[in-house]
């Protein structure tokens, strides 16, 4: 039994008339008459009967044709619904972003997208790199936008753009009259730190490491807006990306003179033999969109 032979079933049921079904379906009246006989055969249930010149269906043949008709209902949606999944302009993409993508980078970048590709639908999740990353090993998601974490062997990353790192501080406080400062000058102050959950946290402890220091950490959070909100309230200073949400906290924005790595963002995804379309669509305008 295959979709052909339900297609077959539920047109002669309809019609009732054997060879006028044969001429609409394109074939011929021996094979149609063999293929309802198969579909017989494997039912072990009679679904037509003769009326007269015409037949017509048993009650077998009437409680199959209404689960055959939803069946090439249910068949057709899933074909459409997969056919929509690698059109090249349209489909769904469930993307995920780090929180300093949530202000300015992340909507623009979908916004450019939308104008290129009107009819994509966008399911956004937008977290910390070692929940994105664990989402898309569970292909929750098609791509992320994150920070590196080697132990994801099945994912692929590619380098999307550098991130650069300030220094905060209150309004008031004694670093607020600098433009620019080094790490060491901050080290007598308390820290607000991103935790262990960030992707950031890696980069900043690796930093202070290369430059023999050692910060004062106050209090551990895992997102920009939290960060700002807590040295806004005088709880720390704090090391946070060049984000344009820091100009609406009452904080003063300072350069680090000390040259360190580069903080990398890169475009994560599954590894495969084969991806949507969209989804390529998607990650070759980002890289574009955001290159170093």
């Amino acid at each position: 039994m295959n979709i052909q032979h339900l297609e077959y079933f539920v047109a002669l049921a309809e019609s009732e008339h054997m060879t006028k079904t044969a001429k609409e379906l394109n074939t011929s009246q021996p094979n149609l008459s063999y293929v309802i006989a198969e579909l017989e055969r494997e039912l072990g249930l009679p679904l037509f009967k003769k009326n007269g010149r015409n037949i017509k269906l048993t009650r077998y043949g009437r409680i199959f044709y209404t689960s055959a008709k939803e069946a090439i209902r249910t068949i057709d949606q899933a074909y459409a619904v997969l056919q929509a999944e690698v059109h090249p302009n349209q489909g769904k993409l469930a993307v995920g972003f780090i929180y300093t993508f949530g202000s300015d980078i992340g909507p623009n970048l979908i916004s450019q997208f939308l104008q290129k590709y009107p009819q994509v639908h966008f399911q956004l999740e937008q977290n910390n790199s070692h929940n994105l990353l664990h989402a898309l090993s569970r292909e929750e998601l098609d791509c992320a936008i994150v920070s590196k974490i080697d132990h994801f062997s099945q994912i692929q990353f590619e380098t999307l753009m550098a991130e650069e790192q300030v220094i905060i501080v209150p309004e008031d406080h004694p670093l607020a009259k600098y433009d620019s400062i080094s790490l060491a000058d901050t080290i007598a102050y308390d820290y607000v730190y991103y935790n262990e959950h960030s992707g950031l946290r890696p980069y900043l402890d690796q930093s202070f490491k290369k430059l023999g220091l050692q910060p004062r950490i106050r209090i551990e959070l895992e997102d920009d807006q939290s960060v700002l909100g807590f040295v806004a309230h005088h709880f720390g200073i704090a090391i946070i990306p060049n984000i344009i949400s820091i100009d609406a906290y009452r904080v003063k924005k300072i350069k680090i003179t000390d040259t360190l790595d580069e903080r990398k963002i890169y475009i994560a995804y599954n590894k495969s033999d084969f991806y949507p379309p969209i989804q390529t669509a998607f990650k070759e305008f980002a890289k574009n969109l955001l290159k170093l």
